[in-house]
């Protein structure tokens, strides 16, 4: 493939008020290698004045202004729509990139038609790496690469990080893009489950670095109630939509008894005794344990109020997952044994 035989590539920057990220990411993506690409700014109705910084000082940007905060998912759909190119990749604001980054992440697509989704590295700018962004098969459960090796090699993944990741168009424009439903968090989850039952393959390259932040937009969110409760949500909506029929039982029954056994049965009792403990048994004047203790009753609150969640959109949800599994071409059994984390 030579130069001038690259296909464009649509670069999406989400971004609600962080204005004092956007010189970092885009000054990045200015300097890319790859000759066809074009960057889109999708900004999610902020205050900070992101949209008039932009248009200012990277006047290349194609910014699109939504009135209000549509979250992650819908805000990047909106971008998926005006995208004009045969890749999307979706970039959080509060990265930058190497100059190879586009040029990287097509070379994989390219290998392959088969390919809908590649991932790539992402690190703090400490060099750590915090927000795991290759998701694996963990026992028929979706969950990050535990070895920091895995992070070296090519693999075939359930998922990819929503931070930083290409997706072919015409694989989105068949499966559909990510569930709005969600509003933020596992999102990339789901979209990436459903490009594997589609018959299509997630894959990562560690070829590409991108230094991320983290937490950028919704930093003050991240571990507030709402966000626990959408989480957990979220995790029941990606297993009920995409588990085959007898995973409903084997998988998404035994993952809700799992949460239940954990949180309610295990860590409820723990905690309630290590409080009357500390109260009764062993009071210490000079140290107040019992705050932290009890901020956890406030997560098995969270949870009831998750499962609420899931119920009452129960009936939509439902809906989803019968478009969902009209597209599958491939068995859980066989994503899951081309997904295990290499040993």
């Amino acid at each position: 493939m030579s130069m001038l035989e690259k296909p464009l590539v649509s670069v999406i920057v989400l971004n609600w008020n962080g204005k004092h990220f956007l010189r970092d990411c885009f000054s990045s993506l200015s300097n890319q290698i790859y000759p066809d690409y074009e960057v889109i700014l999708v900004d999610n109705g902020s205050t900070d004045g992101s949209v008039e910084y932009v248009r200012e000082n990277f006047v290349q940007v194609r910014v699109i202004e939504n009135q209000r905060n549509l979250g992650f998912a819908e805000g990047n759909n909106v971008g998926m729509k005006h995208a004009r190119g045969k890749y999307v990749i979706v970039l959080n604001n509060d990265t930058e990139v190497l100059e190879n980054f586009i040029e990287e992440l097509v070379k994989v697509a390219e290998s392959d038609e088969e390919i809908g989704s590649v991932g790539c590295k992402i690190v703090q700018y400490d060099g750590t790496i915090r927000y795991g962004p290759v998701f694996m098969n963990k026992k028929g459960f979706i969950g990050s690469a535990r070895s920091h090796e895995t992070y070296d090699k090519f693999v075939v993944n359930l998922a990819n990080c929503g931070c930083a990741s290409l997706y072919r168009k015409t694989v989105l424009d068949k499966i559909g893009t990510y569930d709005s439903n969600f509003w933020s968090d596992w999102e990339d989850h789901d979209l990436g489950y459903r490009i594997n039952l589609s018959g299509f393959k997630s894959v990562y390259t560690p070829k590409t670095v991108v230094f991320h932040v983290g937490g950028g937009s919704h930093k003050a969110l991240e571990h507030t109630e709402e966000r626990f409760i959408r989480i957990t949500r979220n995790t029941l909506f990606t297993y009920f939509k995409n588990y085959e029929p007898k995973n409903i039982i084997l998988r998404f029954a035994r993952f809700v008894c799992m949460l239940l056994a954990r949180h309610i049965i295990i860590d409820i009792l723990l905690n309630e005794i290590r409080i009357l403990k500390r109260k009764f048994i062993k009071p210490n004047p000079k140290s107040t344990p019992t705050p932290m203790l009890i901020e956890r009753r406030k997560q098995y609150t969270a949870l009831f109020k998750a499962y609420l969640s899931f119920l009452r959109s129960f009936k939509s949800v439902l809906t989803e997952r019968l478009k969902v599994q009209r597209l599958r071409r491939v068995s859980d059994d066989r994503i899951f044994s081309i997904t295990k984390e290499p040993q």
